[in-house]
């Protein structure tokens, strides 16, 4: 009898495998690595890298030199190549995880994404130079032509940095096997008991008092842990589709408002990263959905910091009404609340110019902002706080100085800060590349690809380890006690499995 199609012995074309049928549906290639074919990471090849920076980068440039914008070129280049890095880390993070790898791309997605919104920052800056926040700190010297142009530079640098790093990362990670591994259901719920304990805290504490004394307060890292439980649970849940659990859906929604209301915008970054690493897994229509709600976040955390100031300064506003403000007039609030970046930039050029310079160990306190002051009382205080109490005159925030303008003031030279970037890319890359096994491991990444550039400070830094530690803290407990009640020691209660 002659053989089946696709059965052992016949000489018809064998049936494709899931994941053969995967790669070809998704346009993918293939490697050899000893006897396994796997699909390489998806994205654009490097003649088409090339191709994309040159046709977008030209017509941006032509765009703005027709409209008459200042510096044209230089930002039109600078949109070119953040929106290309923006593309290419999409594309390759989708593909990763279709194919369950870690999502290296999320971290090109997040810089470009961030370079291009100080792309649109520059020309609001340009077309709308009196509502510089600079002037309200008595720095109009610092509104020029001038330092503006010199934003332009370091950016355009920094930034065609980070997609060279992108260019030449591809082939790292072609041959990294590694699957995503769930987490289980206890890792969630170890998670959620100091998150609830937590969320209690926020809600006893009036927001007057919790805006005010906010970044004065010294001695309270056991309650940032717990805090930062808080946006790690809710992550968790995301990436995990809450084990297709209504009550812990209900909990977790729970806690997003609480956190909402906590007026702090780091933790919600940071669930906004764990919601678009869920949804670059879907169809299409999650896309698109990835697409349409960016806007809805850059206004909930634009207006998150327009109540935050108003509340402060003595004003009874809600987060309604903040919100509100924020929709009727979006680019304002955005580009001058939520947004300073390109502010912070320029006045790092400025400060830099006239000899001012981080120091080298600067980098380092995003390790030893853990030492408690009990043990270092003269621990030295995070660069960006002090830019802002030195001269600013800030006492409980501070303005964004951003990941280049901290590069050009821990270097001094538009390179120097081009070559900080680069290494942030390359150890964050690195960083999801060996443990973006554990998607929010890969969450992390991209909010710290997010928030670095958007404030650049040690300070996110830390943010990004501490809740590293937390979601690690959680992991190891579970994997422990799985240990025990493989040997017949645990409860192996059904909440945990």
């Amino acid at each position: 009898m002659r053989p089946a199609a696709g059965r052992r012995g016949g000489h018809s074309r064998p049936v494709a495998t899931s994941a053969e049928a995967a790669s070809e549906r998704h346009g993918r290639r293939s490697v050899q690595v000893g006897s396994l074919e796997r699909p390489q990471p998806g994205g654009l090849s490097y003649s088409s890298y090339i191709l994309v920076v040159a046709t977008l980068s030209a017509t941006s440039a032509a765009l703005l030199w027709w409209a008459g914008a200042p510096f044209g070129g230089r930002l039109g280049i600078l949109i070119g190549l953040s929106t290309t890095l923006l593309v290419q880390g999409s594309l390759r993070a989708r593909s990763e995880l279709i194919m369950r790898r870690a999502p290296v791309g999320v971290v090109d997605m997040g810089l470009g994404a961030m370079f291009l919104a100080c792309a649109m920052a520059t020309l609001n800056v340009l077309s709308n130079p009196n509502s510089s926040k600079l002037h309200s700190f008595g720095l109009s010297s610092l509104v020029t032509l001038h330092s503006t142009g010199q934003a332009a530079n370091v950016l355009l640098v920094s930034a065609l940095a980070c997609t060279i790093v992108s260019a030449i990362g591809r082939r790292q990670s072609e041959c990294d096997l590694r699957t995503s591994r769930p987490d289980r259901k206890s890792t969630h719920t170890i998670l959620l008991v100091p998150a609830i304990l937590a969320a209690m805290q926020v809600l006893a504490t009036s927001r007057s008092t919790a805006f005010s004394t906010r970044a004065t307060e010294t001695g309270a890292g056991i309650q940032s842990l717990l805090y930062w439980c808080i946006p790690a649970a809710i992550a968790v849940g995301l990436l995990n589709k809450h084990w297709e659990s209504k009550l812990r859906l209900f909990v977790d929604l729970a806690l997003l408002g609480v956190l909402i209301t906590s007026g702090n915008r780091s933790p919600l970054l940071l669930v906004v990263a764990a919601v678009a690493i869920r949804l670059l897994q879907g169809s299409r229509k999650h896309i698109l959905a990835l697409g349409l709600l960016t806007p809805v976040a850059v206004v909930v955390l634009s207006a998150l910091s327009l109540w935050r100031g108003a509340v402060s300064s003595g004003r009874e506003t809600g987060l309604y009404e903040a919100i509100r403000i924020t929709v009727s007039d979006p680019v304002a609030i955005v580009f001058g609340s939520g947004f300073d970046t390109v502010e912070g930039l320029r006045l790092s050029a400025a400060l830099a110019d006239s000899g001012v310079r981080a120091p080298w160990w600067s980098p380092l306190m995003a390790i030893g902002n853990f030492i408690p002051r009990a043990v270092w009382p003269d621990k030295p205080q995070i660069f960006g706080s002090e830019i802002g109490q030195r001269h600013l005159g800030l006492s409980t925030s501070g303005i964004f100085l951003s990941g280049p303008g901290y590069g050009i003031l821990l270097t001094g030279t538009v390179i120097g800060a081009a070559v900080v970037l680069a290494a942030f890319a390359i150890a964050t890359r690195l960083a999801v590349q060996r443990l973006g096994h554990h998607l929010f491991v890969a969450s992390v990444g991209l909010y710290l690809a997010l928030r670095f550039v958007l404030a650049g400070d040690p300070f996110d830094v830390s943010n990004a380890l501490q809740v590293a530690l937390v979601y690690a803290g959680a992991y190891m407990v579970d994997r422990h006690r799985n240990v025990r009640d493989r040997h017949g020691n645990g409860d192996n209660h059904p909440l945990y499995r």
